[in-house]
């Protein structure tokens, strides 16, 4: 009888493979898609006379600087 929980792991997979490059560089190009559409969003009203910024976007704004885990 196996001890595994889950079973064996499938035929060619590589449980030794080391992927954090490639996560780290997924999530910096969507963290940096997220910081233009914010900055987008901001500039866009802004220069709009009838759209003024309300507490939506200051608190997208306030989300977006506590993922980006900046060191203050």
């Amino acid at each position: 009888m196996s001890s595994l929980v889950i079973g064996t792991a499938p035929e060619g997979l590589d449980l030794s493979a080391n992927r954090i490059a490639q996560n780290d560089g997924t999530v910096a190009a969507v963290m940096a898609i997220a910081t233009v559409f914010v900055g987008l969003r901001f500039w866009a009203r802004t220069t709009n006379k009838s759209a003024d910024l309300a507490y939506d976007d200051w608190f997208v704004l306030v989300a977006l600087v506590c993922i980006l885990d900046i060191p203050w």
